[in-house]
């Protein structure tokens, strides 16, 4: 009796084993079809207008509305697999120091939202954007949560808009959230294409 209830035992297990590695092995074949099957849409051309060289200009807004000076930037944004726009960024800091960022831009076509990245080499926090493009598709307004730097151990809601006045030239804008609830200017800015 023993050994029939240690056999049913060993059959049960098995099942369960096989049927958990087919499940495991379904899973695994749906997720590398997703992976397989993602090919640009209409939404990734707007990324486009972001591909090639640029110089930026920017001006930033002290905590009291007072402008603390303007800084000259570069841009180097190429596409990736069609799907994701990549842009490295550098700009000239007070002080001969440089800011260096990465950015990355794509479409999720499952939330219908853009979605993206920034990183930087002041900060060890990975800001992570979600965002929509006006209707007429000439701004890409992208939001993304962070530490709140004008008050310690908080986060605040911020936004970054990027209006492709032309080919050649993209206004770009930082805000943030208030406590109110209402956007508060950090920095507004024009980006000037020099190359592809």
């Amino acid at each position: 009796m023993r050994f029939f209830l240690f056999v049913v035992f060993l059959v049960f297990v098995g099942c369960d084993v096989g049927l958990t590695r087919a499940q495991e092995s379904a899973q695994a074949d749906s997720l590398e079809s997703e992976m397989m099957s993602s090919e640009p849409t209409e939404q990734h051309e707007l990324l486009k207008k972001f591909v090639g060289t640029w110089k930026s200009k920017m001006g930033s807004d002290g905590p009291d509305d007072d402008s603390t000076g303007e800084t000259i930037g570069e841009m180097k944004a190429k596409m990736l697999g069609g799907l994701w726009v990549v842009c490295e960024i550098s700009i000239e800091m007070p002080g001969d120091e440089t800011f260096n960022a990465v950015q990355t831009i794509g479409f999720d076509d499952k939330k219908e939202r853009y979605v993206g990245t920034w990183v930087d080499s002041m900060t060890n926090f990975m800001w992570q954007y979600n965002g929509r493009v006006s209707k007429d598709g000439k701004r890409l307004v992208l939001t993304a949560k962070g530490p709140d730097f004008t008050s310690e151990g908080e986060t605040a809601t911020f936004r970054d808009s990027f209006v492709f006045k032309s080919s050649d030239t993209i206004l770009t804008k930082s805000e943030i959230k208030n406590k109110d609830g209402e956007w508060k200017n950090l920095m507004t800015g024009e980006m000037t294409r020099v190359g592809d």
